[in-house]
């Protein structure tokens, strides 16, 4: 039996240095702060040729007769994302495989929830399937069908032997913002299901990042709901179990408070230092983006502490989703106008 477990964590070891070694790799070519303040100040043009000298250009190149501006830089980051996702999944082999694939499976969400959207208010097939990222369990041809499907009901029906039918089915059309939350919960609950399944350290401490991550989740959740005065049994159905220091008790104690109340409130937990100067400023914009950022920073310092394991691969995809996430931000304002400064202040870096 020692000998067996002792072949396995060999065995593991070596899964590990090799996929850290070829995401250490792929770190080297995500974009640096400076980057952004020299995107900030180009136009669209400027932009689409920066990303075809880059690491987007297989894509861009691939979609320019097709496609041209925002249109062609937000298929081509989509498409870039998923490939990139793909590749990890490829590349990887055993537990961190396994834990590669359920984190990767909030994209499934992501999809459905696209393709009910866009079912919802008329989009047309090919609006749908440009917000696509094809990086979990569905691919690309099955994500296509549902785009092409004329309504929710057919949506819902095409995923009648999928993991999601039973909430899809229970909410419907009818109760859509119901129906969002609760894939989301049936995502994390999953996940932390899994992750508890074995004890070992890798999944100890990526549960602690996915543990924060709710709790990033839920305040924000919190923080603009109440501020909107929205009533508290309107927001609970929002909020996410599990997470790291805001425990389901703590939550409702949270919820029982009007909006200054819940600020006092918040100087209890270790997320005050990090968003406390945008509130005072009121800039819950800004408070919301440093909290991603928290949340990412957290996840980056854990790889620093455990190189081979799972976190630097989990940092590597946080760090490429905020990336996309900065340049499809910085190309919708280009187009819309919006100044530099505005955008800034929502670049997760």
């Amino acid at each position: 039996m020692r000998l067996g477990i002792r072949i396995r964590g060999r065995s593991k070891i070596k899964d590990y240095a090799y996929i850290t070694a070829r995401v250490r790799a792929k770190k080297k070519k995500l974009l640096p702060k400076e980057t952004y303040q020299k995107l900030l100040k180009m136009g669209l043009s400027e932009i689409i040729r920066f990303l075809s000298e880059s690491e987007y250009k297989e894509e861009i190149n691939e979609l320019s007769d097709k496609y041209s501006g925002v249109d062609l830089i937000e298929r081509a980051l989509n498409l870039n994302l998923s490939r990139t996702y793909r590749n990890l999944i490829e590349i990887s082999s055993g537990d961190a495989n396994l834990m590669i694939r359920e984190y990767l499976r909030r994209w499934d969400i992501w999809n459905i929830k696209c393709v009910i959207r866009g079912k919802r208010i008329g989009a047309s097939p090919e609006e749908i399937k440009s917000l696509f990222v094809v990086a979990g369990e569905f691919d690309e041809k099955f994500l296509g069908t549902l785009a092409e499907l004329n309504s929710v009901e057919d949506v819902i029906e095409a995923l009648s032997n999928t993991r999601y039918h039973r909430i899809l089915r229970k909410y419907g059309e009818e109760r859509w913002a119901e129906l969002e939350d609760e894939l989301d919960k049936m995502y994390y609950e999953e996940l932390i299901d899994i992750l508890e399944e074995e004890v070992s350290e890798d999944r100890k401490l990526l549960l602690k990042v996915i543990r924060m991550e709710i709790d990033v989740k839920n305040l924000r959740t919190l923080l603009r709901l109440k501020r909107d005065g929205v009533e508290t049994k309107d927001i609970e159905h929002h909020l996410i179990k599990g997470g790291e220091e805001l425990h389901e008790r703590e939550l409702r104690r949270l919820l029982t408070l009007d909006y200054e109340d819940l600020l006092k409130a918040l100087s209890e937990y270790s997320y005050w230092k990090v968003i406390e100067e945008a509130i005072e400023r009121r800039s819950l914009v800004s408070a919301e983006t440093r909290l991603e950022r928290y949340g990412a920073e957290y996840a980056h310092k854990l790889s620093y502490y455990y190189p081979l394991s799972i976190l630097p691969v989990i940092g590597y995809i946080i760090s490429k989703k905020h990336e996309i996430h900065n340049l499809h931000l910085i190309a919708r304002a280009k187009e819309l106008g919006i100044p530099s400064e505005s955008v800034e202040e929502q670049l997760v870096i």
